[in-house]
C-alpha cells in the first residue's frame, strides 16, 4: 500500500491489479481467478490522488500497476545487457528508473520514445506499446518477484531522458555483442580441451 500511495503521490499513476496467491491470480478482494495480471476493475481507471489510492489498497494487497505512456514509456532490455550497462557506467541508464523482474529490466523514460535505428529487436530491446499495464515494484508476478534497480526516492522520481538512454543502449549493445562472443569462444576452446583430455 505505502509504495502505490508514494507512486501516486510523486505523479505516477497507479491501478489496482490482481493478486498472484502462489497459485492463480486473483481479484485480490474474493478468491475469483482473473485472466493473468490484469486490472482489478472493470474501469481500469488510474489513481494520483494519495487519499484515492490508500482507499483501494487498505481494502485489499492488490498488486501495483501502471499503464505505459500514460506517465512514461518504457524500454525493455534483457538483463545481461543491463549487467553491462552498470559495468560501463552508463550513466543515463543507470539513473534512470529501472524495474527488474524475470522478464529482465525495463527503463522508465520520458515519453515519446521510438526506437533507433541500430537497436535490435532480436536482442530483447524494445519500446512497450501504449496501453500495456506494468507491475511496479514489489508486486509479485507469477514467475517471481520485481524490484527496483534503485529506488525511485533516489533518482526524485525523475523519469530517464528517452534520447539519451538509447544512445547509451547502442553503444552498450555493441559491448554486450562483443562479451557474449569472447564467452562463446571460451565455451568452445573449454569444450574442444575437455574432449581431448578425455580422449
Amino acid at each position: 500500500m505505502y509504495a502505490a500511495i508514494e507512486y501516486a503521490r510523486n505523479g505516477w499513476s497507479v491501478i489496482p491489479g490482481s493478486v498472484w496467491d502462489g497459485h492463480a491470480y486473483t481479484l485480490g478482494t474474493t478468491p475469483t481467478k482473473t485472466d493473468g495480471l490484469v486490472p482489478s476493475m472493470v474501469s481500469q481507471r488510474s489513481y494520483r490522488n494519495a487519499r484515492e489510492v490508500h482507499s483501494w489498497w487498505n481494502v485489499a494487497p492488490y498488486s501495483i500497476l501502471s499503464r505505459v505512456a500514460e506517465d512514461f514509456d518504457v524500454i525493455q532490455i534483457p538483463a545481461g545487457l543491463l549487467a553491462t550497462s552498470i559495468e560501463f557506467a552508463r550513466q543515463s541508464i543507470i539513473k534512470s528508473p529501472v524495474v527488474i523482474g524475470p522478464f529482465g529490466a525495463r527503463i522508465l523514460v520520458s515519453r515519446g520514445a521510438e526506437l533507433l535505428p541500430g537497436l535490435w529487436n532480436d536482442l530483447g530491446i524494445d519500446i512497450m506499446p501504449p496501453g500495456v499495464f506494468i507491475p511496479l515494484p514489489p508486486t509479485t508476478i507469477r514467475a517471481g518477484s520485481t524490484r527496483w534497480l534503485r529506488e525511485p526516492s533516489e533518482l526524485n522520481y525523475q523519469l530517464g531522458d528517452q534520447k539519451a538512454v538509447q544512445e547509451a543502449l547502442l553503444e552498450v549493445q555493441q559491448l554486450w555483442k562483443i562479451q557474449r562472443v569472447f564467452e562463446f569462444d571460451a565455451r568452445s576452446n573449454s569444450s574442444v580441451s575437455d574432449r581431448f583430455d578425455s580422449a
